[in-house]
């Protein structure tokens, strides 16, 4: 199943917020300290959860293949095939490539 970017984001938000929720509910059952405290510890698990989840949910990448087909000319074509990924960073990573 594809989810946008958006979706992503709001999956989670939805769960820091769950997470939050969550928190506070507990140390408001226990009557530990005041409300500005179970508030500030209960900040942490929404601030992990966007700190962990956040990257995944901003990764916009989309991971459809894409053909390519690179020749002289029509009738005799050099290279064919499918690739998928981003593959014009590819020599950045494995240092390799053109010189200049």
């Amino acid at each position: 199943m594809r989810r946008t970017r958006a979706g992503r984001w709001t999956l989670v938000v939805a769960i820091g917020l769950a997470a939050f929720a969550a928190c506070w509910a507990i140390l408001a059952a226990m009557h530990w300290h005041g409300t500005s405290e179970q508030l500030g510890i209960a900040a942490v698990p929404l601030a992990v959860v966007l700190a962990r989840l956040g990257p995944w949910a901003e990764h916009a990448r989309e991971h459809a293949p894409s053909t390519v087909s690179i020749g002289r000319d029509n009738n005799a074509p050099l290279i064919t095939g499918s690739v998928t990924g981003d593959v014009t960073d590819s020599h950045k990573r494995d240092g390799h490539g053109p010189t200049r």
